[in-house]
């Protein structure tokens, strides 16, 4: 017996050991994205400071809504937290959640961990698709492009959505494939589960998603909805037949109506999409609904996504603050540009400048995608990856919005070609050929691999001063404030506050803007606006920011020319004196004055 024993259990040892093998590739892959990671802390971590070399960056802006949403969990201030979610408006929540235990436990300095997580994430999700489409050679290459990017790995040390981003956008890539090979209700819950992610990430990384994914995700269901109970014909009238039909289209007209007028259209928007979920609650109870509900591909997608995505957009104002930002006309950007063809020159400049080693790597990259989209024995996964990345093309190059990092989330896509170019080779007649070519392209990124990150607009910049060194000067002097402002003529409101925050720990939000004033532009109603709110604001404390063209510091913001007037306007203005005063000489000569309201 004990030797049968034995002839029966060796074979399934070694059946366990195949079903091991597979992890032991990606075990590796993520052992060195790893250690990528570390040698980029111990490079980020002496400089940190100089990651805050721009007073005007929506770096500070996450930063700021994650210590402001930690300071008010950890203090179990539940209204403060129910309001913090609520002025999630440009960005959702996702990254804010993810950094309240970083910051509340380890301090500013740690919360790009999310970042180089997602770094070490993005390597091994790079290798499982690119190894699922065309082999594991393929996959080495396309996990080693995401490691030895430059661009790459200085957002890995930031504190942007863009390395998140980009995680979530392969991870649903990959979901997706994963999806339509095993076509089992535990990979379509995979897919939704990712999709739920890079919408709860950015708005625009889901949306660059699901224009190429929904005819992934809606012929199944589609085709049972067409036949047995339930047609198309039954399908659209039980549509229309549902008791909030006429209202939700009532709604969605009236707010369409009210754009562009002095009348707000978000309650409107929000009453029209409380009246579709409605609607459709009421219309899941029909046959097609039920049919739709039960479906092993829809029925996951409906639960896991369309049920978190429907409950957020029902918040007030979150519609129409998702709209705004994925409608190129409203959201622009501070400098838009006009020339929509010049996008693509510039974007094919920044992936080849910014985000590889060489000219001659994405020259290479680029050919090695297309062999993977044209090879004639390419996997139908590789043409959904090409129309992912091709949809994203498309819609970033024109935009007016135009700045280097906005390639980010979806360029690793075209690593994965160019891994499945490698492996295309691999697994033909050329397969010597294949493996030297996969050799030599890792050997060439290994060098980039030790080099220091660098990124026009990601990554610590030693090469310019901190702009920590002007709220440390003024910091100090708050200790005994109990309402405090922070004004200047150029908007730093994000980095005034996350500063604030991170020292003092004390409810609410510093005032930054003071109310009635006309940024936009010199008028004489803001001296009478300001002087107003000087003598009947509870504000106690005031500090001043002065930041002359010569400083490293000023930024020409768009639409902020009235801000030169506050200095003036507090000057002029009794019953406040200013109790400290400091010019940095050496940084072009910017000014920090405190100033405290004096005693009757």
């Amino acid at each position: 017996m004990q030797i049968f024993f034995v002839k029966i259990a060796l074979p399934r040892a070694r059946a366990a050991g195949r079903a091991a093998r597979p992890m032991v590739a990606p075990f590796l892959i993520a052992v060195v994205a790893l250690a990528a990671a570390i040698g980029l802390w111990f490079d980020y971590s002496p400089a940190w400071r100089q990651l805050w070399t721009d007073v005007v960056h929506d770096r500070n802006a996450h930063l700021e809504a994650g210590l402001s949403l930690a300071s008010d969990v950890t203090s179990f201030r539940v209204c403060e937290v129910v309001r913090d979610i609520d002025r999630a408006r440009t960005w959702p929540p996702l990254h804010d959640l993810a950094l309240v235990g970083i910051v509340a436990g380890f301090g500013p300095k740690y919360a790009v961990l999310p970042g180089l997580l997602s770094y070490i994430v993005l390597a091994v999700l790079a290798f499982l698709l690119t190894r699922r489409l065309a082999g594991p050679v393929g996959g080495a290459v396309a996990a080693c492009l995401c490691l030895a990017s430059p661009a790459v790995r200085a957002f890995a040390t930031d504190v942007m959505l863009e390395g998140p981003g980009a995680a979530a956008t392969l991870g649903v890539l990959y979901a997706a494939v994963r999806a339509r090979d095993d076509d089992t209700p535990g990979s379509w819950t995979g897919l939704a589960i990712a999709l739920s992610a890079a919408f709860f990430i950015k708005y625009n990384y889901w949306l660059l998603l699901v224009i190429p994914l929904a005819p992934i995700m809606l012929p199944g269901a589609l085709c049972r909805l067409d036949r047995g109970e339930a047609g198309w014909a039954q399908f659209v009238r039980g549509w229309w037949r549902q008791p909030f039909a006429i209202v939700t289209l009532a709604l969605f007209a009236l707010a369409a109506g009210l754009r562009g007028t002095s009348v707000s259209p978000t309650l409107a928007l929000t009453a029209a999409w409380w009246s579709l979920c409605l609607q459709t609650l009421v219309w899941l109870r029909t046959t097609p609904g039920r049919l739709l509900a039960s479906d092993p591909r829809l029925g996951p997608i409906v639960k896991w996504h369309v049920t978190p995505m429907a409950l957020w957009l029902a918040w007030p104002g979150k519609l129409s603050s998702f709209l705004w930002f994925l409608w190129p006309g409203s959201n622009s950007g501070e400098f838009p540009t006009t020339d929509r063809l010049g996008g693509f020159t510039y974007y094919a400049r920044v992936v080849a400048t910014d985000y590889h080693s060489s000219v001659v790597t994405a020259c290479v990259v680029a050919g090695l995608a297309l062999l993977a989209v044209f090879a004639p024995n390419r996997r139908a996964g590789i043409l959904g990856v090409a129309a992912f990345l091709l949809v994203a093309i498309l819609l970033t190059a024109p935009h007016p919005n135009r700045k280097s990092r906005f390639v980010h989330s979806w360029l690793p896509a075209a690593w994965v070609l160019a891994g499945c170019g490698v492996g295309v080779l691999a697994r033909s007649q050329w397969k010597p050929w294949g493996v030297g070519f996969a050799s030599l392209i890792v050997a060439t990124q290994l060098p980039a691999l030790t080099a220091r990150a660098s990124a026009p607009d990601a990554g610590v910049r030693r090469d310019r001063p901190s702009a920590l060194e002007l709220t440390d000067s003024y910091l100090p002097h708050l200790a005994d404030a109990r309402k405090v402002a922070v004004l200047s003529n150029v908007p730093l409101k994000f980095l005034a506050r996350w500063t604030y925050q991170d020292l003092y720990d004390r409810p609410g939000r510093m005032l930054t803007e003071v109310p009635g004033f006309d940024a936009t532009r010199i008028a004489d109603g803001n001296h009478h606006a300001m002087s107003a709110w000087l003598t009947t604001t509870p504000i106690d404390t005031i500090v001043l920011i002065e930041l002359p063209a010569t400083s490293p510091w000023y930024v020409p913001v768009p639409g902020c020319a009235g801000l030169e007037q506050i200095g003036p306007i507090l000057r002029s203005v009794s019953g406040w004196k200013m109790t400290f005063r400091e010019e940095l000489s050496n940084r072009g000569g910017a000014t920090v004055s405190v100033w405290k309201r004096e005693q009757r």
